[in-house]
């Protein structure tokens, strides 16, 4: 076997165990989120976090991605790109607990959030934000040390094995310590939801009875635990491995994940199907034990505090003894009376205008953080793009799109054209009570609307009436068909109505000279043609 034969089973095997110690810190982070909003629904009775579980794991899922598919094309450790990720997770926790509340209760809320921060960060939100945060950072500094751990083909080299080794120990003490501190903090938790509390209610007063938190969640958390520290083990010893040039095969990192869930899921059976009248007795214990802890506390800062406390009350008694017979004077209390108002508000422009500048500065700020993520993370971003759903729906949009804008096209054209043809009837009709003109003194244009006026009047006669729905040149060519012989005399008239009805600029006296002769025919023609149908 070669040389890197055994570097490459091993580098084989890394990927499904920090796959799988991505999974565990996972796992931990949602049990830790389970605990957390079940304490705060005791805390706030009114409060519902239950769509909170859906988010954190969101949020904790978004930094192992990060961590590990956008590795090495961003710098991780910089401020501008983690502050881009909090605001970006702050906005959408906002947009979560809108879609929560429904869009009444989000337009009343908007509507505040110029009058100041205790708006947008209200106490609901705040409750909101603390399992998030606690889920982003644990997950992100987990991560983190699970990436200090691999194993590299410059490991090969015994200098920087030797660095690297201390580095993955160091890696592997603080994901130990996270992982006990955050178990003791939750045990404390669980504890307190376990345990009778009637005795201790002086000193927690907000908790109405047991807190609503399982003891599943912690002993998943626990299991899951046990199985991140035996993958930071075999990290250390893959590592070893590498620079020892021990041969290995490939099913190594399945059998060893294999192993350390057949251990400690056996070990986590064990103690759920143990008898529990124990345990709830040692936590009965363990409250009252923190009652007696805090009276022994309160009394020994009391007895501290007792001689300034009593040399503080001779002294006063010293100072009323001299003023005899008048009463004691108490300290001088600070009476703030709230400003006046000015009179009529603020201008209503001022307001406007303060309104606009808050929220262009707010859009702007969101905008510019949001733009920072998505900059750093373009292979998420190509990513979505090319994922095919997204591509057919594209395709999808762009052909309702056309198809939209080609029925727009109709449907506006159509209404064109019924619009002229109601303006056409209408100047029509105002002609017509008006009476005729004397053409002597009219205009180029009004002899033109004359002309057309007197040759429908002419044809309605002859019982060629023009439809309300035709329009001029629909009319013409009915009427060309009637008049095959004076199809050049409709034409131009119909193109002399058009241009004084339709057409902004100056009609010149040439144009009704040139029509007149071919209207003279039309009505000519129209005139024998109804004089036959008398006859």
């Amino acid at each position: 076997m070669s040389t890197k034969d055994p570097f490459a089973n091993l580098l084989r095997s890394q990927r499904l165990a920090t796959l799988a110690a991505y999974a565990v810190i996972w796992v931990m982070i949602n049990c830790v989120a389970a605990i957390l909003i079940g304490v705060g629904e005791q805390v706030a009775q009114d409060w519902q976090g239950q769509y909170l579980f859906w988010f954190c794991a969101f949020v904790s899922a978004e930094a192992i991605f990060a961590m590990n598919v956008l590795g090495g094309q961003f710098e991780k450790t910089t401020l501008l790109y983690r502050v881009s990720e909090f605001v970006l997770i702050l906005v959408l926790l906002k947009v979560v607990q809108f879609f929560n509340s429904g869009w009444g209760a989000m337009v009343r809320e908007i509507s505040t959030w110029q009058t100041g921060l205790e708006a947008i960060f209200n106490s609901e939100y705040l409750l909101s934000l603390f399992p998030v945060v606690i889920s982003w950072g644990f997950t992100t500094v987990l991560a983190q040390n699970v990436e200090a751990m691999q194993s590299y083909e410059t490991d090969l080299e015994v200098a920087e094995f030797v660095q690297l080794r201390s580095e993955r120990l160091v890696a592997r003490e603080q994901i130990q310590t996270i992982f006990i501190g955050m178990g003791l903090f939750q045990i404390v938790l669980v504890t307190m939801a376990r345990m009778d509390l009637e005795g201790m209610q002086g000193l927690l007063g907000k908790f109405s009875g047991s807190l609503a938190v399982r003891v599943e969640p912690l002993v998943v958390y626990f299991l899951a635990g046990f199985v991140l520290l035996s993958l930071c083990q075999f990290a250390i010893l893959r590592g070893a491995w590498v620079i020892g040039k021990i041969p290995a095969q490939v099913s190594i990192g399945k059998n060893w994940i294999r192993s350390a869930l057949f251990i400690f899921g056996l070990a986590a059976v064990v103690v759920l199907l143990l008898p529990t009248s124990y345990t709830r007795d040692l936590l009965q214990t363990a409250g009252y034990a923190f009652a007696i802890l805090f009276q022994v506390v309160s009394f020994l800062v009391g007895l501290l505090l007792f001689p300034f406390f009593w040399l503080y009350a001779w002294l006063i008694s010293l100072f009323r003894g001299e003023s005899s017979t008048e009463n004691s004077v108490s300290p001088p209390q600070m009476d703030f009376q709230p400003a006046a108002e000015a009179v009529g508000g603020m201008p209503g422009w001022l307001e406007l205008l303060r309104n606009i500048i808050f929220w262009v500065v707010l859009l702007a700020g969101m905008g510019y953080f949001i733009w920072q993520y998505i900059r750093q993370n373009r292979a998420v971003l190509q990513a979505i793009t090319n994922f095919k759903p997204l591509i057919w729906l594209a395709r999808i949009w762009r052909w309702l799109r056309g198809q939209f804008r080609l029925a727009q096209a109709k449907i506006e054209a159509a209404i064109n054209q019924r619009r002229q043809a109601a303006q056409l009837k209408q100047e029509l009709s105002m002609n017509k009570k008006k009476g005729s003109i004397n053409l002597r003194q009219a205009n180029a244009r009004q002899k033109l609307l004359f002309y057309y006026q007197s040759f429908l009047q002419r044809s309605d006669q002859a019982g060629l009436k023009r439809k309300s729905s035709q329009t001029p040149n629909q009319y013409a060519r009915e009427m060309t068909q009637s008049f095959p012989e004076e199809i050049e005399s409709v034409t131009t008239l119909t193109e002399g109505f058009i241009t004084a009805r339709y057409n902004a600029r100056p009609v010149q006296d040439e144009q009704a000279d040139k029509v007149e002769p071919f209207w003279k025919r039309v009505m000519k023609a129209l005139r024998q043609k109804q004089h036959h149908q008398k006859k």
